[in-house]
């Protein structure tokens, strides 16, 4: 209780709660999670800690300043009443997903955008950007070398996380995935932006 998560805990026994009482399909728990006795009594995992001897420490410690991650498993054919209920509820957003042009991808939007020939462009993608056949298909047009540079690494679509929703009374920035659906802009990925946020992922 010293380091404030017992909402966190609570919400977790609410979800999955309402994911039983709807005939949703919950995995009996996974990861560090397991090692919370308070978990198992609220019935958000299955597997007693202390009859298996689950660490506790890898879920939970005060000197590890990370929040605690409860991963959990429902029915994917029910997933939707579980995070239907969560927004309606606790105003849930779901967490965006970003995929990043990678050369490959990249290599043939830009030929297709630019009507580039079919086989010298697979060929490019597959072999790289130090390849012959690269540097043969940025010759057929001069903004192709520096569209490819520009967009390299650059996000290509925003979707939905598929199971991963934020909880919080907090403004949280908004945008449209590809889809048209309204998204967190936030994603735990490299920069950990919902951790610095302190806001912690249900997934």
């Amino acid at each position: 209780s010293t380091m404030g998560f017992e909402s966190y805990f609570l919400i977790l026994e609410d979800l999955v709660s309402y994911a039983k009482a709807c005939g949703v399909r919950v995995g009996a728990g996974r990861g560090s999670g397991v090692g919370s006795l308070i978990l198992y009594l609220l019935g958000v995992t299955e597997i007693d800690p202390i009859k298996y001897k689950l660490s506790f420490e890898r879920f939970l410690n005060p000197l590890r300043k990370e929040m605690p991650d409860v991963d959990l498993d429902f029915d994917s054919e029910g997933r939707h009443l579980v995070i239907d209920y969560a927004k309606s509820k606790y105003g849930a957003w779901p967490v965006a997903t970003y995929s990043r042009y990678s050369h490959k991808t990249l290599v043939h939007d830009l030929a297709k955008y630019f009507h580039l020939p079919r086989d010298v462009e697979v060929v490019a993608a597959d072999e790289g950007p130090d390849s012959e056949a690269f540097s043969r298909l940025a010759a057929k047009t001069p903004q192709f070398k520096a569209a490819y540079d520009a967009m390299d690494g650059q996000i290509r679509h925003i979707g939905q996380h598929a199971g991963g929703i934020i909880i919080t009374n907090a403004e949280v920035p908004l945008e449209r995935a590809s889809d048209g659906s309204k998204v967190a802009a936030w994603t735990e990925g490299g920069n950990k932006e919902l951790s610095k946020a302190g806001i912690v992922k249900f997934d």
